[in-house]
């Protein structure tokens, strides 16, 4: 669970996830427990990922006004984990991260119109045309954005210098 993506959620945002979590129709599967095998202690031993030992949330985290702002982009783009691909600073992957290794972000949204990056975002269209590959790009997973949202992240990145 990459808990730290998620760690700056607004507390509006975080209701809104609680109340629809809580509509949802009870489940009578039970998950049996878990039982890492010897490949994930070592790879937890190897220390490979980062703990996800996150600090409490000990004030309110405020709203971030839904708009097509860099700012309200700022504020989605950790939640869409796009640095886990596309590197923290979205300059791209780098060699020994697990894949996969997204291309530069911020020379790809330079060079392109919103109505490119939208295409490649919700539909997985390559700009030169062609699909995206959508084990490498998750496009799937951002179909559901909607309008205001891809126009936000698209102006933050194009925001980052």
């Amino acid at each position: 669970m990459p808990s730290s993506d998620f760690h700056t959620l607004s507390d509006r945002d975080v209701a809104s996830l609680i109340a629809f979590l809580r509509g949802q129709p009870a489940s009578d599967r039970t998950v049996p427990a878990k039982q890492p095998n010897l490949l994930a202690y070592i790879i937890l031993g190897a220390r490979m990922f980062a703990p996800s030992n996150m600090n409490p949330v000990v004030k309110p985290i405020p709203d971030v006004p839904v708009d097509s702002t860099a700012a309200y982009g700022a504020y989605l783009t950790p939640i869409l984990s796009c640095a886990q691909c596309h590197g923290e600073d979205l300059h791209g992957g780098h060699k020994g991260q697990l894949p996969p290794v997204g291309p530069n972000l911020r020379a790809l949204v330079a060079a392109q119109p919103f109505s490119t990056f939208e295409l490649a975002l919700r539909h997985g269209v390559r700009p030169a045309g062609g699909v995206l590959d959508p084990t490498l790009m998750p496009w799937g997973t951002f179909a559901n954005l909607n309008d205001t949202e891809v126009r936000a992240v698209y102006e933050y990145i194009r925001s980052l210098k």
